[in-house]
């Protein structure tokens, strides 16, 4: 009876002692198992996810952007076209038709304030002294230092007869330096100086190399009249920039084509003759 008893002790205790260690095992495998699910977690939690973070950040931009578009203070901008040239002797009209306006600022890229085919008789608004408007556009606050034009044609009328003048470009690009503050009028002023810009070829024909002063003032006070004259005053003045295009289409600071050199149209090319 005692070896029996013996027996059955000496089992249990076995029996106890694999049923701890397998209770140690499982209990081990559970504390990693905790450590695991808990270090999950935290990488969860506290780890980058690349796809979530892609996406959190481009709601952010565009959250900020859209802040930023909804609270943009802004300005309006009026752009006036005028002509301050000398007498041009039989001519009696010089016509520009303009179909498209932009404006650059390092922070909005190129901005296009106008697709609306305009014409203006220069030399009309020299007789009159007058600045006639091109555009009048609410554009954000910023400073603008480049203006874009594209000219259709120039039709010149000489002694009756009417004749369309070759340009080197089409595209008037040329710096500037507008300033457009909030809530407040701001002018630019294109001068296109016509005797500077027309030039007679020696079989009858017209060149027009574009010369322009461009003067912009901010915080102005504005008046636009009958037939779109424009008539400011006050405010800062903030540039006035001359360029001119050369042969090659290309608008240079201080620059004009010679009035005393001759110049020839060759095919699409308007070529300066060597004497």
């Amino acid at each position: 009876m005692g070896r029996h008893i013996l027996q059955f002790i000496n089992k249990y205790t076995l029996n106890f002692k694999l049923y701890m260690e397998n209770k140690t095992l499982v209990t081990i495998l559970i504390v990693v198992l905790v450590l695991l699910v808990g270090f999950g977690a935290w990488y969860v939690m506290n780890y980058p996810n690349p796809i979530t973070d892609y996406m959190n950040n481009n709601t952010t931009e565009n959250n900020n952007q859209n802040d930023n578009n909804q609270n943009q203070a802004k300005g309006t901008l009026y752009f006036t076209v005028t002509d301050a040239a000398a007498n041009m002797q039989n001519v009696t009209a010089v016509n520009m038709a303009i179909d498209r306006l932009e404006v650059f600022s390092n922070t909005q890229g190129w901005i296009t304030l106008s697709t609306t085919p305009q014409i203006f008789n220069l030399l009309e608004l020299k007789a009159k002294n007058q600045s006639k408007l091109f555009v009048k556009s609410d554009v954000a606050a910023d400073t603008y230092s480049q203006l874009r034009l594209h000219v259709t044609k120039v039709l010149v009328m000489e002694s009756g007869q009417i004749k369309e003048a070759k340009l080197p470009s089409n595209e008037l690009k040329m710096q500037a330096n507008i300033v457009v503050n909030s809530n407040t009028n701001s002018v630019a002023r294109v001068d296109m100086l016509v005797d500077k810009s027309l030039h007679k070829t020696g079989n009858g024909n017209f060149i027009f190399a574009p010369v322009v002063k461009l003067d912009s003032s901010s915080d102005v006070m504005v008046q636009v009249g009958s037939e779109n004259i424009v008539m400011a005053s006050g405010g800062t003045v903030h540039s006035s920039i001359h360029g001119g295009m050369n042969l090659d289409g290309q608008m240079m600071l201080n620059f004009q084509l010679d009035q005393n050199t001759d110049f020839q149209i060759n095919g699409a090319k308007i070529e300066a003759i060597l004497k």
